[in-house]
């Protein structure tokens, strides 16, 4: 089960940083299988972090389509920001 978190904080800590380096662009679908490839990990952690990122409104899941990047304002994209910083720093200590 420790495994299994770990992956999970992986895949969202990866997908958080390739958003905030412009390489999954607001309305650009995330394709399960080729994330799993690209990560060598299963498609069960994938999903979780992407649930996470959804409760954080950073992802949107469509039914029939999947898993989106969502469309932020500047005042939800600062309000996110602020609080993935945080949660960040409560994780280390």
């Amino acid at each position: 089960m420790i495994s299994k978190i770990i992956l999970r904080d992986q895949v969202r800590s990866h997908l958080l940083d390739q958003m905030t380096n412009g390489l999954l662009e607001p309305g650009k679908t995330i394709n399960l299988a080729a994330l799993a490839r690209k990560l060598d990990v299963s498609v069960t952690p994938i999903r979780e972090a992407l649930t996470q990122l959804q409760q954080s409104k950073l992802i949107k899941a469509i039914p029939n389509r999947g898993f989106i990047i969502a469309e932020l304002n500047y005042l939800e994209a600062k309000d996110l920001y602020e609080l993935v910083a945080d949660l960040e720093v409560l994780a280390l200590e």
